[in-house]
C-alpha cells in the first residue's frame, strides 16, 4: 500500500484546522468552568457534580488534548525529513 506524503501546505492546513477545533473546544471548557463557579456561588452547588462529571467524561475521550495532532506532525515531519535526506542534492552530485 502506497500512501503519498503531504504537502507543508497540507500539514498547515491541518495545522490550523487543529488548532481552531482546540481554540473552539477550550472556549466550551471555560464555559462550563464558568458555569461550575455560578453553581457554587448561587446555586448551592445543585449541578457541579453533573458539571465535573462531564468534564471529566470530555478529558477521558481526549476532547480538549491536541496530543494525537502533535504526534501526527512529529510522524509527518519525520517523513519529510527523511525524503529530503535521500534525495541527493546538486552540490552532492559526482560529475561523471
Amino acid at each position: 500500500m502506497t500512501t503519498s506524503i503531504p504537502t507543508l501546505k497540507d500539514v498547515a492546513d491541518e495545522a490550523e484546522f487543529k488548532l481552531i477545533c482546540a481554540k473552539e473546544n477550550l472556549s466550551w471548557l471555560a464555559a462550563i468552568a464558568r458555569a461550575m463557579a455560578r453553581d457554587v456561588e448561587v446555586g448551592g452547588c445543585r449541578d457541579t457534580g453533573a458539571l465535573v462529571g462531564l468534564v471529566n467524561f470530555l478529558d477521558d475521550t481526549g476532547f480538549g488534548s491536541i496530543d494525537e495532532a502533535i504526534d501526527q506532525f512529529k510522524e509527518i515531519a519525520a517523513t519529510q525529513n527523511a525524503k529530503s535526506q535521500n534525495v541527493p542534492h546538486a552540490s552532492m552530485e559526482v560529475p561523471t
